[in-house]
């Protein structure tokens, strides 16, 4: 027994922490079956590899989720800045706005819809809150804008100049526009340039159609004619000699050697007789 002036021992206040009542949570969780050593554990700070594992974890999704929320901020806020737009009344007999939006394939891609996938993502949405009508040209290869909107270009240059006749619609109707009002509409409407690569080939076909001369040219034949006359890969021509006989080749003469008869002499080797071999001579005999 302790006495009022002497201090508790260890042992004394190990039994009394334990016989401390516990919370109700603690005697809830008591019958679930979770070991009894989860319940008396405290709580401590995990290890240093735990700690940077978390802090970079952490660290990167807090910036994909501020980035993402930013995103979504700056759509909504062009999106209200051109919400006006859709508002304002239309004729019956009227076209809304076009724009043309020109998207080409990325160098080093084999994806030809990323430049679509961005357009899709950031720009559509405000066209469709502005009720902006578009109309898409994707160059799926290298190079294949440039030569769309070349081509583009001198056409209108060969109507211009009336090398060409200009495109008659089959079915009238009454918002058929006049050749300087489809001009005005196209200027009025703009374009949207996706990717430096499109901004690259946008400017080259620019440069082509206005550059070089507007008459038509099939590139198919252009580049059969061009393949036939770089002299690469050509059979040489076997010419044949000219025959006076109707029909019946020339005969010419064998190039083998002449072929020599069949002799069974041949086929048994010449040697000499085994008696003038076997037969000493008069010399090697002894005199007696």
């Amino acid at each position: 027994m302790s006495t009022q002036g002497e201090k508790p021992t260890p042992s004394s206040a190990t039994s009394s922490t334990a016989a401390a009542p516990k919370g109700g949570i603690h005697a809830a969780l008591k019958y679930t079956g979770i070991p009894a050593s989860w319940l008396t554990k405290r709580p401590k700070l995990p290890s240093r590899n735990w700690l940077i594992f978390i802090g970079v974890t952490t660290s990167l999704i807090g910036l994909y989720a501020y980035d993402r929320k930013k995103c979504r901020e700056i759509r909504e806020l062009y999106v209200k800045k051109v919400e006006h737009l859709a508002q304002e009344p239309m004729g019956s007999m009227e076209l809304p706005r076009k724009v043309t939006v020109y998207a080409s394939k990325w160098p080093g891609d084999e994806d030809a819809d990323r430049s679509l996938r961005y357009f899709r993502k950031y720009v559509k949405p405000i066209l469709v809150a502005a009720a902006v009508d578009y109309e898409i040209h994707n160059g799926r290869k290298h190079g294949a804008l440039a030569r769309l909107i070349s081509e583009k270009i001198k056409k209108e240059r060969r109507i211009e100049a009336g090398l060409e006749p200009a495109p008659i619609s089959i079915v009238p109707t009454p918002i058929n526009l006049s050749k300087e009002e489809a001009a005005l509409k196209a200027l009025a409407g703009g374009s949207i340039i996706v990717g430096r690569m499109t901004f690259k080939e946008y400017m080259e076909g620019l440069r082509r159609g206005w550059t070089e001369s507007p008459e038509y040219v099939d590139r198919e034949d252009a580049l059969a004619h061009a393949l036939e006359n770089d002299g690469r890969f050509d059979e040489p021509e076997i010419l044949e000699p000219a025959s006076d006989l109707d029909g019946e080749p020339i005969p010419t003469k064998s190039r083998l050697a002449p072929s020599q008869g069949f002799t069974p002499y041949k086929l048994t080797p010449t040697s000499s007789s085994p008696s003038n071999t076997n037969s000493p001579s008069s010399s090697s005999i002894p005199l007696l």
